[in-house]
Order: C-alpha cells, then structure tokens, then sequence
C-alpha cells in the first residue's frame, strides 16, 4: 500500500510551458513592460494587468518613473515548497508614454507651462534638486 493509501510505484508527470507574448521567465518570476501615460505616472492610478494567475490590480503610485519596476505579489510561476505551493511574482517595467506637441491639447501645454513657472523656471533642475536632498 502507497504513503496515502493508493497502489505504491511512480507517478509520472508530463508538464507543457507555453510562451506568453510579452512575458519574460526568469526562475519563478515573471517579467512584462507596462505602458502608462504621463498624467498617470505623475498623479498614480490602479491598471488592470494580465497575469497568468488572471487579470490582477497593480498600483502605479504617483511619481512613478520611467523604468521603475512595481510587482504584483504571487502571480508567478507555482513549485512546490516546504508547506504547499510557492508563487512567484509578476514584475512589471514602466514606460512612461509621453505626449509629443502635437498629441497634447493647448490647455494640456497651459497647465504644463504653469506648472514650469510654479516650480521656478525648468522642471529638470526643480527634480534634480528634489533628487540631491
């Protein structure tokens, strides 16, 4: 009799990986790009992403940089572990999509212009202060 009451000898698997577009493996993590607009990636908001765990909330916080990576949490790969199954995560790359001058409304250049003036002349050099303190 088996360790759990069936017929003892070996139980043989067979495991098929499929490619997911877009989807790069590393170990038991998953690793995709996420494109978010500029508004999003300065205000934050929450995207709906597909994993292979399903369609997951991620949190794209506010001040969310170009090539930062956020991760959602267990929606990797599954293996068997000490107590169970153990997940991998699903780290996702930003890519901050910034509008050209002719995509942008003119309220849009407006109330970045006056961004610009609020923060004292050139946004670069009000962030990289920012940065340095």
């Amino acid at each position: 009799m088996g360790r759990f009451g069936g017929l003892p000898g070996d139980l043989l698997v067979r495991l098929q990986v499929y490619d997911l577009a877009d989807v790069t493996r590393r170990g038991d993590n998953l690793y995709s790009k996420l494109i978010v607009g500029l508004y999003e990636a300065l205000l934050g908001t929450s995207v709906d992403v597909t994993t292979v765990r399903g369609q997951k909330s991620l949190i794209v916080p506010a001040g969310t940089q170009h090539g930062q990576v956020l991760c959602v949490k267990g929606a990797g790969v599954a293996r068997p572990g000490v107590n169970g199954v153990v997940y991998g995560n699903h780290y996702f790359e930003v890519s901050v999509l910034i509008p050209s001058a002719e995509e942008a409304s003119t309220v849009e250049l407006k109330a970045l212009q006056e961004l610009g003036r609020l923060l004292g002349g050139s946004t670069s050099d009000h962030m990289r202060q920012q940065a340095h303190q």
